[in-house]
């Protein structure tokens, strides 16, 4: 059997970098989020912002970039310094990130926010990365599904060049 590492609440929605070293925990309690390192079982950074749906975070799949939610900011942060690289926003004040998704090349995001238990309209916005490293905001929809336990939201083409939204 794999080794575990084991949470105890307050601690929740877990997310793993692409290669298994890092594991970023919500605390909605103090509104934190705590970076993991695996092999240490330590802490290794802690970043403001805590409230988000269980699937509200996403590493870069290259691991060198974070994006998770912050209430209806999504914060996307350079690993493994921890460096704020942007804070997106557009989404509803009363909202919280339910789900996001990088492009394979790290150069986009998706996101979806709603009200956890609800099934308010949420949002879906999509921001694409240029090359001078500013984040752009490409597309926005709202949607019925981002406050569902498992919100749909959307998928990148192989070749990036062509983003699906399920609203």
């Amino acid at each position: 059997d794999p080794p575990a590492l084991r949470f105890e609440a307050p601690l929740q929605h877990p997310v793993l970098s692409p290669k298994g070293d890092y594991v970023l925990l919500a605390h909605p309690t103090n509104d934190l989020s705590l970076l993991y390192e695996v092999a240490g079982k330590r802490a290794v950074l802690t970043l403001p912002g805590g409230r988000r749906g269980r699937l509200g975070a996403a590493f870069a799949p290259d691991g060198k970039r974070l994006a998770y939610g912050d209430g209806p900011h999504l914060r996307v942060v350079r690993l493994p310094e921890g460096v704020e690289e942007a804070v997106l926003e557009g989404f509803p004040p009363d909202q919280v990130i339910t789900r996001v998704l990088w492009r394979t090349d790290g150069r986009a995001l998706a996101a979806a926010s709603g009200v956890p238990g609800r099934e308010d309209v949420g949002m879906v916005l999509v921001w694409y990365k240029s090359l001078d490293g500013t984040w752009w905001l490409r597309g926005e929809s709202p949607s019925v599904r981002t406050a569902s336990p498992a919100p749909a939201l959307a998928a990148f083409s192989p070749d990036g060049r062509w983003a699906a939204l399920e609203v």
